[in-house]
């Protein structure tokens, strides 16, 4: 053992919050550690591969050992709920706007899920089953620790991370979750947004989630053009998250979880936090509400408060956008929507919508 491995007692790994659980290396078979600071974890944007800079030092431990110590010293967590998304849908937003309250501290797409997710992806159908169960339930669990800053947990997963959907209904049927979607021409607009480098990343993205269920089959239900657009590629990104999500929720029968339209959000912030806030176990106050929707989170960009950006100027930018390439669009809403249709993909989040509160 290293020195620095020699600092992190098992009490730091499994209950110290400055000991963040970041990184699996399977070929090493060893389970990463970054020492950070509370505060700092809370207020990242992202703590991801961004995050691993802001670190003071790190920890690598053997993973059966870790798995092994979690398994045997039970310790008490923190209550923890989940938000998933399919993607620019201001799932950050609402993560830094329930950070604001003592009831909650948020997790902003931690990376060691992100790295779940690929292994699940890559591997899945060979690892047993069990051992897969120890593995999420080890690194998810230590996720959670007693935080000063927040009460109960929220994890805000990262996008590609959506497989991990069928894991979190299964192995924590009782957590709450909520699900954040646009509708199609709303995730298009927003694509057509992004610079190139993260256009080009939409390929790739949707060969992985096609990945996750049995989409592919019904692909028969639409006619697959010999090369896809990057709105077309965008529109079964969507699908196939939304997809996703249906399957596992059903699956599972979910009861926990619930949809929110990134639409509802912006045009009635203060309804949609107070009714999200309800859903993860708090009821909020009067000062609360206030605190959850002030200028200082809806009038900033949630992924760089220095920069001003509410729901006015982003409602301008899309209109711009949609206007420019209003018959692009709606060439592939349609081209999409006898496959939506027969999925019943609208009707399921639309079943799911989580009650505003009047």
């Amino acid at each position: 053992m290293s020195s620095t491995e020699a600092k992190a007692t098992a009490t730091d790994l499994l209950a110290d919050p400055h000991y963040y659980l970041f990184d699996t290396l399977p070929q090493q078979g060893t389970s990463r550690f970054l020492v950070t600071n509370e505060r700092e974890l809370a207020a990242a944007t992202f703590v991801d591969i961004r995050y691993e800079s802001k670190a003071t030092d790190d920890v690598h431990v053997s993973t059966q050992e870790l798995v092994s110590l979690f398994g045997a010293n039970p310790v008490e967590r923190p209550n923890t709920g989940f938000i998933f998304h399919h993607a620019f849908v201001c799932s950050t937003l609402v993560a830094r706007s329930l950070n604001e309250l003592q009831a909650f501290i948020s997790l902003k797409e931690p990376w060691i899920l992100r790295r779940l997710a690929d292994i699940k992806r890559q591997h899945e159908g060979t690892i047993p089953a069990e051992h897969w169960k120890m593995m999420v339930t080890t690194y998810i669990g230590l996720l959670a620790k007693q935080y000063k800053t927040g009460d109960s947990l929220i994890v805000k997963a990262t996008n590609v991370a959506n497989n991990l959907l069928y894991d979190v209904f299964c192995y924590w049927p009782e957590r709450p979750v909520l699900y954040m979607h646009s509708d199609i021409e709303a995730f298009l607009v927003t694509n057509l947004k992004k610079n190139a480098e993260t256009q080009r990343k939409m390929p790739g993205l949707l060969a992985d989630f096609l990945k996750d269920s049995d989409l592919p089959t019904k692909f028969s239900d639409i006619q697959m053009p010999p090369t896809r657009s990057l709105l077309q590629t965008c529109a079964l990104i969507w699908v196939a998250n939304i997809y996703t999500l249906k399957v596992a929720t059903e699956k599972y029968e979910a009861d926990q979880m619930r949809c929110l339209d990134m639409k509802t959000l912006l045009a009635r912030p203060e309804a949609v936090m107070c009714a999200v806030s309800s859903h993860f176990g708090h009821e909020p106050s009067e000062h609360d509400r206030v605190r959850m929707t002030s200028k200082e989170i809806m009038g900033k960009n949630a992924k760089d408060k220095r920069q001003r950006y509410d729901s006015a100027t982003k409602s301008q930018e899309d209109q711009q956008v949609l206007t420019a390439h209003r018959d692009e669009i709606d060439a592939v809403v349609e081209w999409i929507s006898p496959l939506v249709e027969n999925l019943g993909l609208y009707e399921f989040l639309q079943d799911r919508q989580i009650a505003l509160q009047n």
